[in-house]
């Protein structure tokens, strides 16, 4: 089950900033869970950049890619290939 306090989500062919899941950049945009929803139906991809202890607690979107680190992982290998991929990145911000 998806809590919306615990949801902070973009969209976009970006990847995380350092300083957590918050962004600056024009081209991340912060979306509420009915949003988020659609675009999981649409068949955007879900990335969760939460640690393994929190997801161990709180469950993660079905289907949706594990980032071991969120400042620093290899892109081309976890991504989907496609530039065209809608991707939603979500964690708790609870570090």
């Amino acid at each position: 089950m998806l809590r919306r306090s615990m949801l902070v989500l973009t969209l976009g062919f970006t990847a995380l900033v350092a300083g957590g899941c918050k962004s600056s950049h024009p081209a991340v945009k912060e979306l509420s869970v009915p949003e988020a929803v659609a675009a999981h139906k649409a068949g955007a991809v879900f990335v969760d950049a939460n640690t393994p202890e929190f997801r161990q607690g709180n469950g993660k979107v079905p289907g949706a890619l594990l980032l071991d680190n969120y400042r620093q992982y290899d892109v081309a290998s976890v991504l989907p290939p496609s530039k065209d991929t809608s991707l939603v990145f979500y964690c708790s911000n609870k570090r």
